[in-house]
């Protein structure tokens, strides 16, 4: 299972290996022309190996539009080999339109993979605040059921029930100023893990839950 994480190198070895038969075996022409289509199809290959690099443990969300840089990175390699393939069949051909064309299927193949890769930093930052906003309300809904479970007066146990369907219908989404609020309600959890009558608290908690709600929606 350890050699797999090196399959897609050696992959892309045997595909460069099979690229320089293919450029060398095939009678034609070798010309300047050639030769620089080929050095820039070299360097689309050489092109992949960074491009996996900063893909290792990342997921597709975290790019920009949802395009990760190794589809774009294929993309070139596709069209650069298709470029060097023209220049191979038709040996003739300037050498400038050689160094233009490829220069441009580099240029644009730089732009994508930056523009995919510019938002991977702030989406990853952004989800994982996200997660920290909605920790608040998973982690108390699973205090609540804790004490539901627990619970041995069926009356309490119900609302205790009801009181974690309440909050779990809550925004769960935070907010720093709401801190404050949150805080209050943590503590009344914390109260009802040793109280003897947990009703009055369950109202307490239910009506901060409301104030907070409508806060949010204030806060959006």
């Amino acid at each position: 299972m350890k050699n797999i994480k090196y399959t897609p190198y050696l992959t892309l070895g045997i595909l460069f290996i099979l690229f320089n038969i293919c450029a060398f075996a095939i009678p034609s022409e070798k010309t300047v022309a050639f030769f620089t289509a080929y050095a820039f199809s070299v360097v689309a290959f050489l092109a992949q190996i960074p491009l996996w690099l900063f893909l290792k443990g990342r997921d597709r969300k975290s790019f920009l539009f949802g395009t990760p840089p190794l589809f774009i990175g294929s993309i070139y390699l596709l069209v650069q080999t298709v470029a060097f393939l023209v220049f191979m069949i038709f040996p003739t051909l300037p050498v400038w339109s050689a160094v233009v064309a490829s220069s441009a299927i580099l240029a644009l193949f730089v732009i994508c993979a930056v523009l995919a890769m510019a938002g991977a930093g702030e989406i990853s930052r952004i989800d994982k605040k996200v997660k920290v906003k909605v920790a608040f309300i998973q982690l108390l809904i699973t205090d609540i059921e804790m004490l539901a479970e627990r619970e041995c007066d069926k009356e309490t146990k119900g609302a205790l029930i009801s009181l974690a369907e309440e909050v779990r219908f809550s925004d769960p989404m935070s907010d720093e100023m709401l801190c404050e609020l949150e805080a209050r309600i943590n503590g009344k959890v914390e109260e009802m893990k040793v109280a003897e009558d947990k009703r009055p608290l369950i109202k307490e908690i239910s009506l901060l839950l409301t104030e907070r709600n409508k806060k949010c929606k204030i806060l959006k």
